[in-house]
């Protein structure tokens, strides 16, 4: 009896026990491959550093339905494994603005604004205004995220918000774009596009200034990357040279080049003459005369067609706006993204390297079915419908990543003559660098979320390309071979058949002992 009391004693003491270390210790194992579910390591950083207070001042309405039930939960659940991480710097205060017109003044005042909010109340549709932010206050710098993304993102938009609150304004790297050969003015295209997205997430952590190379004067030391994109006249040799002199100084270059530009108006393409063969070609990078096509792999697109001899848009999967997915994995900046699209594309070649101080890797091809060819003149859809004779099969550079030392372009032979530079001032040979070089110049406007990428790589500011990237979806599931289907089907439909036969066995032998 005594026994009894005291093993039934001792076990409710070791669950009180036990109940009580769990409440004091948490720990998890995340068993997915790219740590989908842990705080980064640059996530951990971003707090680890922080110099003085850093206050996360959560405007979040509660009691939300679905899908954004679980998102102030999961914001306040990063919050404090990232408060954990910062020394005691992050202090979170939550507050519920909705239906309170002081508190809904001052997360307006936080930059805070209320988003829409579609919830069902019984059976009928209704709409009022929410608040799903969080502001970061650190010293007289103030940031804010106005809606809080899907959960995945979510740790990817603190911590870029928490970089751009904490980062001294004059230790902000400076990247300009260049002009005056046609190129679009980045800065001009409207607040709803893909670009302007590009440019405000780029704004947050970086300075972005226009370009323009006229003369003597070369460019700024204060810049630390140049972006060239879809020049569509001929570059001047002294811009040549002052681009070349930039990368001999270390500069780091994107480079998205057209080399064939649509004409809608008559559908015909006109080859673009943008002089930038020489120059790239020299720093390993061949730029070919060529047009890329993908009838199988494309984009549907607007695209001018014509009915019953009059023109009209029509939305269809237009050929010349290759997608593809191959693309290197081995590689961060393109490990997780899902796809790419090359609007106008030529293709490019990589020839082998003559010495070791520069590497050279391609990071996305086109498709094995795509095709390219030489002199392209009509672009309607009906033309690009059958393949042309001179069509020539097969997957193609598209990105290709430089890193390392170059020499000079200028090496072999004499500077622009108007420049009336001292030719012993022109660097021969650059410090470490980096470029990328893509083959449309479209692709800019169609895929920031790995310009984003380039941009930090070349910068070699890629601390946010690891959470960026593992938060762009799961992957699929391996497809099983032809094999072991059969052997799960096996499996499925023959283990049921095998139990059945030997409890019957089993009950005819008892039976039978019995008897």
């Amino acid at each position: 009896m005594w026994h009894a009391v005291a093993q039934t004693l001792l076990l409710a003491l070791i669950v009180v026990l036990a109940n009580h270390i769990a409440s004091v210790w948490f720990g998890r194992q995340d068993l997915t491959r790219d740590q989908q579910f842990s705080l980064s390591e640059s996530a951990r950083h971003s707090v680890s550093r922080l110099e003085r207070p850093l206050l996360a001042k959560v405007y979040f309405t509660g009691g939300l339905q679905a899908p954004y039930h679980n998102h102030r939960q999961a914001l306040l659940d990063k919050l404090d494994e990232l408060q954990a991480y910062s020394g005691g710097q992050l202090e979170i205060i939550t507050v519920d603005p909705t239906g309170d017109r002081a508190k809904t003044g001052e997360a307006k005042r936080f930059g805070i604004q209320p988003v829409t909010y579609v919830y069902s109340d019984w059976g009928q549709k209704e709409t009022k205004l929410i608040f799903m932010g969080v502001s970061l206050v650190y010293g007289e710098r103030q940031h804010s995220i106005d809606a809080l993304p899907s959960l995945e993102m979510m740790e990817y938009e603190l911590v870029r918000a928490i970089r751009a609150v904490t980062t001294n304004p004059d230790d902000r790297k400076k990247i300009a774009f260049l002009q005056g050969n046609g190129e679009p003015n980045l800065a001009e295209y409207g607040e709803k596009t893909p670009v302007a997205t590009l440019r405000s997430q780029l704004l947050e952590r970086y300075d972005l200034q226009p370009l323009q190379l006229e003369g003597k004067e070369g460019v700024s030391e204060e810049v630390d990357a140049i972006l060239v994109v879809a020049p569509q006249k001929p570059v001047h040799p002294f811009v040549q040279y002052h681009l070349d002199q930039f990368v001999m100084g270390g500069g780091r270059v994107i480079w998205c080049i057209s080399g064939v530009q649509p004409d809608f108006q008559t559908m015909l393409a006109r080859r673009v003459s943008h002089g930038l063969h020489g120059l790239l070609g020299h720093y390993g990078v061949t730029l070919n005369n060529d047009t890329l096509i993908d009838r199988i792999h494309n984009e549907v697109t607007v695209v001018p067609t014509k009915s019953g001899g009059r023109p009209v848009l029509t939305r269809a999967n237009y050929p010349l706006a290759p997608v593809t997915t191959e693309l290197n994995r081995q590689h961060h900046v393109v490990r997780n993204v899902k796809r790419l699209l090359f609007p106008f594309a030529t293709t490019l070649s990589l020839p082998p390297a003559t010495d070791d101080t520069h590497t050279g890797e391609v990071w996305a091809s086109s498709s094995a079915q795509s095709t390219s060819i030489a002199e392209l003149r009509k672009i309607d859809l009906e033309s690009l419908k059958k393949p042309h004779l001179d069509e020539v099969r097969g997957s193609f550079p598209l990105i290709a990543a430089l890193s390392g030392t170059f020499s000079s372009f200028f090496l072999d032979q004499p500077e622009p003559s108007n420049l009336e530079i001292d030719p012993d001032e022109t660097l021969l040979e650059s410090k470490p660098t980096r470029m990328v070089v893509i083959s449309s110049g479209d692709f800019f406007t169609n895929n920031p979320d790995f310009m984003l990428n380039a941009v930090d790589w070349v910068l070699e500011d890629e601390s946010l390309i690891s959470i960026r990237s593992r938060n762009t979806g799961f992957d699929p599931m391996d497809k099983p071979s032809q094999g072991r289907i059969w052997l799960w089907r096996l499996a499925i439909v023959g283990a049921p058949l095998v139990l059945l036969y030997l409890l019957g066995a089993a009950v005819f032998f008892r039976h039978r002992w019995r008897t």
